[in-house]
C-alpha cells in the first residue's frame, strides 16, 4: 500500500483523497531489458519478465504550519516478482562498478497540502531512473534532506531517466491501532524515447503505474524544522509497484474515512493473495 506523510496534527485521521477503479483485473506483465539502453546498463541476457516491482521507500518533507509543501521520495528497486514468485533480474543491485551491475529507482516530487483538514495531493512528478554501475550507494532521509550516499560524479549525477509520469489520483490512511501509515497512488507512465530499448514488452508504453506504500512506526520519524515547520522522515518503508492498465478515476464519496480504510484492506488482501 502506498504511504505519504502528513503532519503530526493529522496522525489520527484515516482519509482518502480519491477512489479509483481498475479497468483491467490482471496486472500487466512486462519484460525489461537492461542491455537495451544506450549505453547498456546490463549485459546480454539480462532481460527479465515480471508483473510487480518491490522497492523500499524513503521520504523527506518539511511541512509549514499552513499552505502547500513539497515531499521528496526515493524508492530504490530491490527486486521483481510475477504471480507472487520472485523473478531473477541479472545485474540488479550488483557489486558497485562491476560490468553489468546497475540500480533502478523511482523518484517522486510531490506537492501536498492539508486543505480544510483533508490531506490532498496537488501534483506528482514521477521518474524511473537507472544507476549505471550501481554506484549511487545507500539512500537515507535525515533532518538535512534526502539523497544517496555517493554525492560525487559517479553518483546520481550520471543517472539516466527511463520514464516519467504525473499524478492521476492519490489516497492515504492511518491505522491508529497499529500505527501503520498506508497510501495508494496512480500516476501516468511515459517511456523516454532515447532509452525505449529498456522496455522490451510492452514497448509502446505502460500507461499507468500504481504504487502501494506501507510505513510501519519504526520507519517513520518527525523532528522540528525552522519557522514552525515539522520535518517528516521515512527510512525503509515498503513500496509495491505495478502497472494495472487503464483506470477510471471516480470522485470520492462523502465518507472518505470509511473508504480509505476499505482501500487499505483491499490493497493488503490483494498483496496477500498474490
Amino acid at each position: 500500500m502506498k504511504y505519504t506523510h502528513i503532519g503530526a496534527a493529522i496522525f489520527g485521521l484515516s482519509l482518502a483523497a480519491a477512489s479509483t477503479t481498475t479497468a483491467n483485473a490482471a496486472l500487466t506483465t512486462f519484460t525489461w531489458n537492461p542491455a537495451g539502453t544506450t549505453p547498456a546498463l546490463g549485459l546480454a541476457g539480462s532481460a527479465f519478465t515480471a508483473d510487480t516491482i518491490n522497492a523500499t521507500n524513503y521520504l523527506f518533507t518539511s511541512q509549514p504550519p499552513s499552505g502547500p509543501f513539497p515531499e521528496t521520495f526515493i524508492q530504490p528497486i530491490q527486486g521483481f516478482s510475477s504471480g507472487g514468485a520472485s523473478v531473477a533480474a541479472p545485474g540488479l543491485n550488483g557489486a558497485a562498478g562491476v560490468a553489468g551491475s546497475y540500480g533502478l529507482y523511482f523518484t517522486w516530487d510531490v506537492s501536498f497540502q492539508v486543505i480544510a483538514g483533508v490531506p490532498t495531493y496537488l501534483s506528482n512528478n514521477l521518474r524511473l531512473m537507472a544507476d549505471p554501475g550501481h554506484r549511487n550507494g545507500t539512500v537515507s532521509a535525515t533532518t538535512s534532506g534526502i539523497g544517496f550516499s555517493n554525492t560525487g560524479a559517479t553518483g546520481a549525477a550520471d543517472d539516466v531517466t527511463l520514464a516519467v509520469g504525473t499524478l492521476i489520483s492519490g489516497s492515504l490512511a492511518f491505522d491508529a491501532a497499529t500505527g501503520i501509515r498506508t497510501a495508494h497512488l496512480l500516476d501516468t507512465f511515459n517511456i523516454i524515447g532515447a532509452n525505449g530499448g529498456f522496455f522490451a514488452s510492452p514497448n509502446t508504453g505502460l500507461g499507468v503505474v500504481e504504487t502501494f506504500l506501507t510505513t510501519p512506526p519504526a520507519a517513520f520519524a518527525t523532528a522540528p524544522g525552522v519557522n514552525g515547520a515539522t520535518l517528516t522522515l521515512v527510512n525503509g518503508a515498503t513500496a509495491l509497484i505495478d502497472f494495472p492498465g487503464t483506470v477510471a478515476v471516480v470522485p470520492e464519496p462523502a465518507s472518505m474515512a470509511m473508504f480509505s480504510l476499505a482501500l487499505g484492506g483491499l490493497a493488503m488482501a490483494r498483496r496477500r493473495k498474490a
